[in-house]
């Protein structure tokens, strides 16, 4: 394809960790030969599966918004999130939290180490021309 291999991430949720560690850490092994990156999404929106996250690096740790809804009031969510995000860094893993809707669950976050977070709070979803248009396309000043 046209599109160079690093510039591709793939994204495995967290569900689908059900299958067998070595199994998984194999086939993402395989694909790493060809320079792919993996991401684990929806990381803590079951049963947090920590055996995945302590055995497999992924490049991106993508935290569920069940982590991220009450972490402003939870002082157990903003300390769980807070190691999560220690272990990410210690391990060059990024953390980027999801569902983030509130300036406040936003200021947790970063007060918790976690840089990264999309959400409704920093924009709804856009079609690609809006986007483009919105981010990417540099308006000239007059």
């Amino acid at each position: 394809p046209d599109i160079p291999p690093d510039q591709i991430e793939l994204e495995i949720t967290e569900t689908a960790c059900d299958i067998e560690k070595t199994t998984l850490s194999g086939l993402i092994d395989s694909f790493r030969e060809y320079g792919l990156e993996f991401e684990l999404d929806d990381f803590g929106s079951h049963y947090a599966n920590m055996s995945i996250f302590t055995n497999i690096k992924f490049k991106i740790i993508k935290l569920d918004r069940s982590l991220v809804s009450d972490l402003p009031g939870n002082e157990m969510s903003r300390m769980l999130v807070e190691d999560i995000v220690k272990i990410c860094h210690s391990f060059g893993m990024l953390c980027v939290a999801e569902g983030v809707e509130t300036k406040q669950q936003k200021e947790a976050l970063l007060k918790a180490g976690c840089c990264y977070g999309q959400g409704f709070y920093y924009s709804r979803p856009l079609p690609p021309g809006k986007f483009e248009e919105q981010y990417l396309i540099q308006k000239e000043e007059v």
